[in-house]
């Protein structure tokens, strides 16, 4: 499921319902503004899938700000070989009562085993999320220079469990780093 284009009214999009089997690079790819995804299920074995919710936004170079928000994905379930079944850069995204149990996933390209997700934008919250996975999560800057100053601001995550599955490979929230990195305003509240 591929959505994309900037929406200019305050009209919300609905993908609902979706189960995907070994489904390749992303099950939902969006790259657009003002929708909800809910009930969502993947599942993946053969180790070919980056996320399975994967919310995008178009910035180029040169763009002042990332320029897609209202974003909501509830009631999902991600299991099998997924790298980081959801994943986020844009504004304003909320990811609430989700299950995700993954494996390490040998896709090409891929160091430290799978993670629960993957968030390079700012605004962010993760409700209700519980996790079995081998790396928690990570919070990225954005790929884009001009937006670093965007990317690991106002994030919360409240109210989720997260277990990870190898112990000789124990990380908790991990970031990048370098003199660009700037997180800001993170905060963790009732963690398991």
């Amino acid at each position: 499921v591929y959505v994309g284009g900037n929406a200019t009214n305050g009209d919300i999009l609905l993908i609902e319902n979706i189960n995907g089997y070994n489904f390749g690079k992303r099950l939902i790819k969006t790259q657009a503004s003002n929708f909800m995804i809910r009930n969502v299920s993947a599942y993946s074995n053969i180790e070919d899938s980056l996320s399975a919710i994967g919310i995008q936004d178009t910035s180029v170079e040169g763009d002042s700000q990332i320029n897609h928000s209202n974003v909501i994905v509830g009631n999902f379930i991600c299991k099998g070989k997924i790298v980081s079944p959801i994943a986020s850069s844009c504004k304003n995204v909320i990811f609430r009562k989700g299950f995700i149990d993954t494996d390490y996933c040998a896709m090409a390209g891929n160091i430290g085993g799978s993670r629960a997700f993957q968030l390079s934008g700012a605004d962010i919250i993760l409700e209700n999320v519980t996790a079995c996975t081998n790396v928690i999560g990570f919070i990225d800057n954005h790929p884009i220079g001009s937006l670093k100053n965007v990317s690991g601001k106002n994030i919360t995550i409240s109210n989720c469990s997260f277990t990870v599955k190898d112990a000789s490979q124990v990380y908790g929230i991990t970031t990048s780093y370098g003199k660009e990195a700037q997180l800001s305003n993170i905060k963790l509240n009732n963690i398991d």
